[in-house]
């Protein structure tokens, strides 16, 4: 995972822990961007919110928990419910440029480089 970009779970509290389902996640990291991918079955754009707060990249989903409001669950491998995962950002991604898509559950960003955070060679000069 690069550096620029930590996944913070491990720091949000046990109770919205409890609640929620943390996404799998894969970082890809080129020139000019970060691109974060989150399989989140079942969510798409009008029920994910996208946040940044406090250098935190904040990602979200609420999901209906039941297919049926008077169905009675007798066996369950699936969970269904809210998705919620933070990665910390810091000053290294564009925030005013970010671009999130959503497609069959899978919510992809693609996350710019801020000025700050893209490398450059820099040049040794001998005296």
């Amino acid at each position: 995972m690069p550096s620029a970009i930590l996944d913070k779970d491990q720091k949000t509290s046990e109770v919205v822990r409890r609640r929620s389902l943390t996404p799998p996640i894969s970082i890809y990291e080129n020139a000019t961007s970060y691109i974060v991918l989150l399989a989140m079955p079942g969510a798409d754009e009008k029920s994910i919110r996208i946040n940044v707060q406090n250098e935190r990249l904040i990602v979200e989903a609420n999901l209906k928990g039941s297919p049926d409001q008077n169905a009675q669950e007798k066996y369950c491998e699936m969970r269904l419910g809210d998705y919620r995962r933070e990665l910390e950002v810091g000053d290294s991604i564009d925030v005013d440029k970010v671009e999130a898509t959503v497609t069959s559950g899978l919510l992809k960003l693609v996350m710019p480089k801020s000025k700050h955070s893209k490398s450059r060679k820099i040049e040794i000069k001998s005296v």
